[in-house]
């Protein structure tokens, strides 16, 4: 799901909100063990979109990066932070930006 979240990033489309609901659904049953590149592509296509995933979702996203920080590429790490910023989420746990910028 990482991929077509990234895809429609670049195309900046805005689907619609049936479609996005049911994309954070199905992306939602990948996280917990989702890899580095899938959890960067979902972050970056989301913020692409300029789309904020539920509450959930991002809490979701929020634990998995935090047990893969450490396995992040550099490049990896900018789009995690351009993302972060980009959806100006401000509610970021402070032990997970700790991690990222370890």
């Amino acid at each position: 799901m990482g991929e077509v979240m990234w895809s429609l990033g670049v195309l900046k489309v805005r689907p619609a909100p049936q479609f996005m609901a049911a994309a954070m659904a199905v992306s939602a049953r990948q996280l917990s063990g989702a890899s580095c590149p899938e959890l960067t592509a979902l972050l970056v296509g989301a913020a692409r979109m300029r789309y904020l995933p539920p509450g959930r979702w991002l809490l979701e996203l929020f634990d998995q990066l935090y047990w893969t920080a450490d396995q992040l590429t550099l490049l990896q790490l900018a789009n995690v932070n351009w993302s972060l910023g980009r959806l100006q989420l401000v509610a970021v746990p402070q032990e997970l930006l700790e991690r990222l910028l370890a």
